[in-house]
């Protein structure tokens, strides 16, 4: 018996990992009545198809429980974290989260790097730090000027060619345009002409709708060029260069949480009230009274600000509702404009209640 064990294969921790997934989902899909109509055994296609259902369901489920905490039903406490964070491509203004009817956020890219690189596929060999060699072109001797921003070069305006060498006019993600040498250029857009290079995709990931400039893998076929490999642009020197995605936590003063949202770079307001403003929209956020945030006075007067506090009936709701800091950060606000309008202390509705996440 011994000998037969030690002949056996090892599992492939792959498969493991398929087995349980599917059987994770296959239990969810079954206690809850999910009504997916069909069950990949792929653990990516099962996940990208389940995920939106589950999303859903759990943020129907948990944003109707109350219980006898105190503030149950009437107190939601949100949070972020990134610390917790995950590594993401360093493309920045590529994409944009889509909120139902108040707007967009511009975003980075929140794909996975390749290895080693600082970009994911999707952006490998198209983008670089922004850089301007507008005066190395037009002074021998000259240097170009750059900056630390990772960007995305969209469109190639214009060829020159000088005594410096040949120079590409071209079109930043961020819609700025600058002369750059062809050397410079990313591998991918070595030796191209006058050409677009990028592509929008619309997409839903994880509840959220999407918009992303992609790599347009058809201008390669309409070039004489070949496909230049990596040759090491982009890898990073230090770890904590790497761009991170935290998250953002919602949940009752019982601990029970109600949604998480990833947030891209940092904890910005405009993707912390997005998600707020999704959250709220649901049916059974109506009986919220008091909003707890650990920066709760930039949130309120992002929320007051007129340009959006009427354009829906729940962000006329958010600009009128309670918005505090939780009691153990407000020790460290001392602008005066929070103490008089972000005190927990004045807040009666937080007496005994636990609002710490």
């Amino acid at each position: 018996m011994k000998e037969k064990l030690q002949r056996r294969k090892s599992l492939d921790r792959r498969r493991l990992e398929e087995a349980f997934l599917l059987y994770a989902v296959l239990k969810v899909h079954f206690a809850y009545d999910l009504n997916v109509d069909h069950i990949d055994h792929d653990r990516n296609v099962l996940v990208q198809k389940v995920t939106e259902t589950f999303r859903e369901r759990f943020l129907e489920k948990w944003s109707g429980h109350r219980c006898k905490v105190k503030g149950c039903g009437s107190i939601i406490v949100l949070d972020g974290n990134m610390k917790n964070a995950r590594t993401v491509c360093s493309c920045n203004n590529v994409g944009e989260i889509i909120f139902d009817r108040i707007g967009s956020v511009l975003i980075g890219c929140p794909n996975t790097p390749g290895k080693g690189i600082r970009y994911c596929p999707s952006h490998e060999g198209l983008a670089r730090k922004y850089v301007d060699d507008k005066n190395a072109m037009e002074n021998e001797g000259g240097k170009g000027s750059s900056t630390d921003e990772d960007l995305m070069i969209i469109k190639i305006l214009s060829n020159k060619l000088t005594r410096q060498g040949n120079f590409c006019e071209v079109e930043w993600c961020n819609g700025v345009t600058s002369w750059i040498k062809e050397s410079n250029l990313p591998p991918n857009l070595r030796g191209l002409k006058v050409k677009n290079v990028v592509k929008v995709v619309d997409v839903v990931e994880f509840g959220k709708k999407l918009r992303f400039l992609v790599k347009d893998e058809n201008y390669e076929k309409n070039n004489n060029t070949k496909k230049m490999q990596n040759n090491g642009f982009g890898i990073a020197d230090k770890e904590d260069d790497m761009v991170e995605e935290g998250c953002l936590a919602f949940q009752w003063p019982c601990g029970i949480v109600i949604s998480i949202a990833e947030m891209f770079n940092c904890e910005s307001k405009s993707q912390v009230y997005g998600y707020l403003h999704e959250i709220m929209q649901e049916d059974n956020m109506s009986t919220v009274r008091t909003i707890c945030y650990d920066d709760a006075c930039h949130l309120l007067r992002y929320a007051q600000n007129p340009k959006r506090l009427n354009l829906t009936d729940t962000s006329k709701r958010i600009g009128g509702t309670t918005i505090v800091v939780d009691k153990f950060h407000f020790r460290n606000h001392v602008d005066e404009w929070c103490k008089k309008h972000c005190n927990p202390y004045k807040c009666t509705d937080l007496d005994e209640v636990n609002h710490f996440i």
